[in-house]
């Protein structure tokens, strides 16, 4: 049931926006890797800790003055939750999307203008920027690496990427 609501999403995506004569003005994707997550558990879907809960808020304060479009995050608790408050505080859905198989998402996103908001895993974010054509300064994130937003402003031919520490 589950992945005919991911498969759902992205067919609605591409059929509302990829088929459209607008012109793409200007499209803005704030990518953010999950906060903080309890290591101490042993499974794949550990939750938040405190201190990434106070991250999540903080993310929601971040981009409290942007007009969100859509959000996006993929199906680990730890994700879904770094972007809850922010999906409350604007009043929109958490669009879940399959953590390794992300390129729809990024392809159909890229038609849209607006700010949208994906949150992802420190292996993924990265080839996300690329696929977007921004460029980061970073390799790689570090394994405890929390705190970096990246911003990816696609306006005509121009591609502008900013890191934000949050």
């Amino acid at each position: 049931m589950r992945i005919f609501k991911i498969i759902f999403s992205y067919l609605s995506l591409i059929l509302l926006f990829g088929c459209s004569e607008n012109k793409v003005e200007e499209t803005t994707i704030y990518l953010v890797r999950h906060a903080e997550k309890d290591t101490t558990v042993e499974h794949d879907n550990p939750p938040l800790i405190v201190t990434g809960k106070a991250r999540a808020e903080k993310l929601a304060r971040e981009l409290k003055d942007d007009d969100i479009t859509y959000i996006f995050s993929t199906k680990y608790d730890r994700n879904k939750n770094t972007v809850l408050p922010l999906s409350l505080s604007k009043d929109l859905n958490i669009d879940i999307y399959n953590w390794n198989k992300w390129q729809p998402m990024i392809d159909s996103l890229k038609t849209i203008s607006g700010t949208h908001v994906i949150c992802g895993h420190g292996d993924n974010l990265l080839p996300m920027i690329d696929e977007l054509g921004g460029k980061v300064k970073i390799k790689s994130l570090g394994h405890n690496e929390y705190d970096k937003m990246f911003k990816v402003n696609i306006k005509k031919d121009t591609v502008k990427t900013e890191t934000i520490v949050y």
